[in-house]
C-alpha cells in the first residue's frame, strides 16, 4: 500500500513539473517576441522618402498615397542621425562595413571592352587599284616577264602594242608641236601662242586616251618621229594582281591588260554575324595578326560607308583599313 501511494505521488510531481515547464516556455517565447509597435511616427512619399507629413494624404509629385513609417522602422546610425527602413532590413554602420569589406557606390553606366575574334581576307584598297588598258584596237607585239605577284615601278614597261589607227593622232600631235614652235619664233603675240599651246595639249590628251603614256609622249616630242608601237607602262608603283595578255593577242578597245595594286595600305574584310555587329563602330581600332607571325598590326574600322548586309547569311561585312609596312598582308 505504501509503495502504491509513493508511485502516485511521484507521478503527480512529474505531471506538475511538465505542466509548469510548458507554461514557462510559452511565457518566455511570448515575452521575447513581444508585440510589434504599431504607432505611426509620420508619413512619407513612396517615391521621394525625404518628403514627410504628419498625417495621411496623397503625394504631391506622383499622386500615390503617403506611406506610414512605424516606430519600429526607425534606425539611428552611429552619428545619431535618424533614417528609415523597412522592418527586417539589416543595418550596418561604417565600421561594420569596413570590417566585413562591404562597398557601397551609386549605380552608373560605364563603357566596357570585349574581344571579338574574326577571320578576315586581304583585298586591295579600291582607291589604290589601277586598271591598265588601251583605247584602241591592236595586237600585242611583246610582253614583259611580269606575272601576277610581281612588284613593278611607275612607268615600267609592261607590253608593246601595234595599232595602225594610232599613226594619225601621233602625226597630228607632231604637227601641233611644229605649229607651236613657229608661233613662238614669229612672235605672233600671246593670244596665238596660247591657242597653239591649247591645240597641242588637246592632241596630247588624245594620245593618252588611246593608251600612249606621258613618258612616250615626251619621247615623241624629242625625236619628232612616230613610234612603231605603243608602250604600255605601269601607272604607279605596286604589285601585279592580274594579267590577261600574251604575245600575239588581239586587243579590243577598252580591254584590261593588267591590274596593279598599291599594297602600302590595304583593306581587311571580315564577316560579322548577328548582334555582334552592333558593338563595332566606325573608327574602332582592331589588332590584326597573321598566322606564323608574332607581331600584330593595328587597323581602323572604316567609316566612310555603311557595311553591306548579306541577307542570306545574316551577316554584315566589316572593313578594316591598315598600313601594310613590309607588305605583310597580301591579297
Amino acid at each position: 500500500m505504501r509503495s502504491v501511494t509513493l508511485s502516485v505521488v511521484l507521478f503527480g510531481v512529474l505531471v506538475a513539473g511538465f505542466v509548469a515547464g510548458a507554461w514557462y516556455s510559452q511565457r518566455e517565447s511570448v515575452g521575447a517576441a513581444g508585440p510589434r509597435s504599431t504607432r505611426i511616427l509620420y508619413y512619407v512619399d513612396p517615391m521621394h522618402p525625404a518628403y514627410k507629413s504628419g498625417k495621411p494624404g496623397i503625394a504631391p509629385d506622383c499622386g500615390m498615397p503617403l506611406r506610414p513609417v512605424y516606430e519600429d522602422a526607425v534606425h539611428r546610425d552611429s552619428e545619431g542621425s535618424v533614417s528609415t527602413r523597412r522592418a527586417g532590413t539589416i543595418g550596418m554602420d561604417p565600421e561594420q562595413q569596413q570590417l566585413v569589406g562591404v562597398r557601397v557606390m551609386p549605380v552608373e553606366k560605364t563603357a566596357d571592352t570585349a574581344q571579338l575574334r574574326l577571320y578576315g581576307r586581304v583585298v586591295p584598297d579600291e582607291t589604290r587599284l589601277y586598271r591598265v588598258d588601251v583605247g584602241i584596237n591592236g595586237f600585242i607585239r611583246d610582253v614583259s616577264a611580269v606575272t601576277t605577284g610581281t612588284y613593278v615601278r611607275k612607268n615600267q614597261w609592261l607590253a608593246s602594242l601595234t595599232a595602225p589607227e594610232a599613226r594619225s593622232p601621233i602625226q597630228g600631235y607632231l604637227a601641233a608641236v611644229d605649229v607651236l614652235e613657229r608661233t613662238r619664233k614669229d612672235t605672233e603675240g600671246p593670244v596665238s601662242v596660247r591657242a597653239a599651246t591649247s591645240a597641242l595639249q588637246l592632241m596630247a590628251d588624245r594620245l593618252q586616251t588611246i593608251g600612249v603614256s606621258s613618258v612616250q609622249i615626251d619621247e615623241i616630242n624629242q625625236t619628232r618621229e612616230a613610234p612603231p608601237t605603243i608602250k604600255v607602262v605601269a601607272p604607279a608603283d605596286g604589285f601585279v594582281v592580274a594579267r590577261t595578255v600574251s604575245t600575239g593577242q588581239k586587243i579590243d578597245r577598252g580591254a584590261e591588260l593588267f591590274r596593279i595594286a598599291d599594297l602600302s595600305r590595304v583593306w581587311i574584310i571580315a564577316d560579322i554575324f548577328g548582334p555582334e555587329a552592333a558593338y563595332v563602330e566606325p573608327g574602332a581600332i582592331a589588332r590584326v595578326t597573321v598566322p606564323g607571325r608574332t607581331t600584330a598590326v593595328g587597323a581602323m574600322v572604316g567609316g566612310s560607308v555603311l557595311p553591306p548586309f548579306d541577307s542570306s547569311t545574316q551577316s554584315a561585312t566589316l572593313r578594316l583599313e591598315a598600313d601594310n609596312r613590309g607588305y605583310v598582308f597580301r591579297p
